[in-house]
């Protein structure tokens, strides 16, 4: 807004969060693991105490387990088809990931189950040691990774901008819309905040869902990142788990979603991963994204992204 108005020229955007260390003692080089427990205590206690801690409303049952059960019970999905579903889902994030040098999984789950001695990689998603429930019906493997990551962009004017050296992405629009704990209302499947994001951006961009051509959602949560894709009108209604098991979401389907890996395979890291997913866009845009390129450079991008509390956000990107 400050480019557009003339404020400033250029703008250099930076994001860093460390989610998977902490400083060592008090050494301003040595960094030791922290725990997923205490990352998501830390988080919520940060975020918002009275709903986080007392009432049990924390990151997994809400994002997860009751998303899950409200998409089941509105479609009228079995839980074993839910369970199909996020198999596929994590299938395409962890393929996704085995592509991209940067993510923080590189490993397939095909492969990550014979590792493990499975010669049925659905019967190493079905195991309780190695994919448990974390919030019934969702699994370990359907949730965020932690991730230490850092990202930048640069945002100009669009006359700069053609003078450069890389190809020029245009931002098209965005929008942004704040919440708080409960998150939704009697349907836990629609997000009001999301909605009123999406509708801001897309009137700005004058653009439909129609015309989008790759779409980046959330997905700290599979399912609650299939849930806004819905939303978005990028999947039918109910559809968006028999797109995932169709191979539709993939990079090389028609409705390619979070070829970087998603914050499953690619990983989380807070404040920097709205950054990573604009990069991932504007290489897809580009022609640049390696194996994973999508075959029709994409000419429309919407980027979707959460920060917790909760805050929606969509921007969009066009070809210049």
């Amino acid at each position: 807004m400050s480019i557009a108005a003339g404020v400033y020229d250029t703008v250099l955007v930076y994001g860093l969060e460390t989610t998977r260390t902490k400083v060592k003692g008090f050494s301003p080089y040595e960094r030791e693991p922290i725990s997923h427990q205490q990352t998501w205590l830390w988080t919520d206690m940060a975020v918002n105490q009275a709903y986080g801690v007392p009432q049990g409303y924390d990151i997994f049952s809400t994002y997860n387990g009751l998303v899950a059960l409200g998409y089941c019970r509105k479609y009228g999905m079995s839980i074993a088809d839910f369970d199909r579903g996020m198999f596929e889902l994590c299938r395409t994030r962890r393929l996704h990931g085995s592509m991209n040098p940067k993510a923080n999984i590189q490993e397939k789950l095909e492969d990550r189950a014979t590792r493990e001695g499975f010669s049925d990689v659905y019967d190493y998603w079905r195991s309780d040691k190695h994919n448990p429930f974390v919030a019934w019906p969702s699994r370990l493997l359907s949730l965020v990774t932690t991730a230490d990551g850092a990202s930048a962009m640069v945002i100009t004017r669009a006359d700069l901008a053609k003078g450069g050296k890389s190809q020029p992405v245009e931002l098209k629009g965005f929008g942004i819309s704040y919440g708080d704990l409960p998150w939704y209302g009697e349907d836990p499947t629609y997000w009001e905040f999301d909605k009123r994001a999406i509708d801001a951006a897309f009137d700005m961009a004058g653009i439909k869902a129609a015309d989008i051509d790759y779409l980046h959602t959330h997905d700290c949560s599979h399912i609650s990142g299939i849930c806004t894709a819905e939303t978005i009108g990028y999947l039918e209604p109910g559809k968006g788990l028999d797109a995932a098991r169709a191979g539709r979401l993939r990079f090389d389907g028609d409705r390619p979603m979070s070829t970087h890996g998603g914050r499953h395979a690619f990983g989380h890291a807070w404040g920097a991963s709205a950054g990573t997913d604009t990069y991932e866009a504007v290489l897809q845009m580009r022609g640049k994204a390696g194996p994973r390129q999508i075959a029709n450079a994409p000419e429309i991008s919407v980027i979707h992204t959460h920060g917790y509390a909760m805050i929606g956000t969509v921007v969009v990107l066009g070809s210049m």
